[in-house]
């Protein structure tokens, strides 16, 4: 059952939210909770399918949360998941950083030795010592 889509507020314009065999399912992602589709509707992404909808899955996420998180709820407003974020963009940029950070740490360590040779001048290898008379 479709139960809401994206809105052009967000990068997921169009993809839906579907609910089927007791599960969340959010197109191209995978299973999500009720309380994700609630912070998806909280952010003002979701345009729902009809209208009673975001009572329903309000109602589907009260009945899931175990008790541990109704006390946290209690105490304070963590409770409800954020939803999944796509990391590889972070990893991504991390290597990339590393990877730069690599190749001007080897430049700094030879850099001195080849100005240190330059400041020597050319060596004179063949060259004698004047001799004593």
């Amino acid at each position: 059952m479709l139960i809401a889509t994206f809105g052009p507020s967000t990068g997921w314009a169009g993809k839906t939210i579907q609910y089927e065999d007791g599960r969340f399912t959010l197109e191209d992602h995978g299973v999500i909770t009720a309380a994700d589709v609630l912070t998806y509707d909280g952010q003002g992404h979701l345009e729902w399918a009809y209208e009673g909808l975001r009572e329903w899955v309000t109602t589907q996420a009260q009945q899931s949360r175990p008790v541990g998180s109704l006390i946290g709820a209690a105490v304070d407003h963590s409770a409800v998941r954020s939803p999944a974020t796509n990391r590889r963009p972070l990893l991504f940029a991390l290597v990339a950083v590393a990877a730069v950070m690599a190749i001007i740490l080897i430049v700094a360590t030879f850099a001195p030795v080849s100005s240190m040779d330059e400041a020597a001048g050319p060596s004179d290898t063949g060259a004698s010592l004047p001799q004593a008379s």
